[in-house]
């Protein structure tokens, strides 16, 4: 089992992804920190696959776009480049999808993509003035 964190370097403003091995029996740190991804953006929010082999994260500042990286640290890349901000990454169950939340169309909504960027699909289209609420995990309301 494994526990990741992200940690940001005060001091740079650097983040990290950080992958901990863990004895889910004892609860005992098996192995130290190793970095999976390091970036010069802030690490906004993360989530892992369902099988484990990859974390989809956004990032937060000027641009705000989701990106995918194998947990072993190959195979980054961005997902979406454009002006929208699109945050809060989650895995669909089955890990063939990721729903994020974004204002690319005036209003936050609840859109999905592939992990390889294609398929964007717009899931929510909330009326009146609320917006669309994203919640944890693989749902909408």
């Amino acid at each position: 089992m494994n526990l990741w964190r992200v940690g940001i370097d005060e001091i740079s403003g650097r983040s990290s992804i950080e992958r901990v091995g863990l004895d889910p029996a004892s609860g005992r740190v098996t192995e130290p920190p190793r970095p999976v991804f390091r970036g010069s953006r802030v690490i906004y929010t993360q989530d892992i696959s369902p099988k484990g082999d990859w974390i989809a994260f956004s990032t937060l500042g000027g641009r705000e776009d989701p990106f995918v990286v194998r947990s072993d640290g190959t195979g980054y890349r961005q997902i979406t480049d454009d002006a929208a901000r699109d945050r809060g990454p989650k895995w669909s169950p089955d890990g063939t999808r990721i729903a994020f939340y974004s204002d690319r169309s005036g209003r936050y909504e609840t859109w999905t993509i592939r992990p390889d960027g294609g398929g964007l699909e717009q899931l929510t289209k909330a009326t009146g003035p609320a917006r669309a609420n994203f919640k944890q995990g693989w749902t909408a309301g």
